[in-house]
């Protein structure tokens, strides 16, 4: 078994990469849907819910907003982590792979974040609010996966070129 992985991960390295990229990913996931569901079901569970508006977010319970921030934030950072040192081995700049990160997350965030929203929203005005609580924040971070490992192997964890 471990000859045929073996002949696997040198036949397709890229492949191997996006694997383990995904199972990284489901430790960030883990993470980031592990603390939303604390917050809104647990922490935030007796809050009055107060609307929330600002600039193109939308949400019917404003600690659902911070709720997926903080997430997110939390899962991106365990995804961060296990990618530079398990997925890509990268040795570039790591203040600079940081720096790169942070905006690519910032983004992806503000994305996932508006979806949320507007998924949360969806769900609530067809009286299904517990689905929507459950069901908006993994399919928006569904939709963020997408774009995230072409950012991640080829602008954020390089591996520095060898010399000639």
């Amino acid at each position: 078994m471990k000859q045929k992985l073996n002949a696997f991960v040198q036949a397709r390295p890229e492949t191997w990469k996006m694997i383990k990229f995904t199972f990284m990913g489901l430790f960030g996931g883990v993470t980031e849907m592990g603390s939303y569901y604390l917050m809104v079901f647990v922490l935030f569970a007796n809050t009055l819910p107060a609307p929330f508006a600002w600039w193109i977010f939308k949400y019917d319970k404003a600690t659902d907003f911070w709720a997926m921030w903080i997430s997110a934030a939390m899962g991106y950072a365990v995804g961060f982590i296990l990618n530079r040192k398990h997925t890509f081995h990268a040795d570039s700049n790591p203040a600079l792979s940081i720096f790169l990160y942070v905006i690519m997350v910032v983004i992806t965030v503000i994305g996932s974040a508006w979806l949320g929203g507007i998924l949360t929203s969806w769900f609530n005005a067809r009286d299904m609010a517990e689905l929507g609580g459950i069901a908006a924040k993994p399919l928006a971070a569904l939709v963020a996966a997408i774009w995230t490992y072409p950012v991640n192997r080829f602008v954020i964890h390089r591996k520095k070129k060898e010399p000639a």
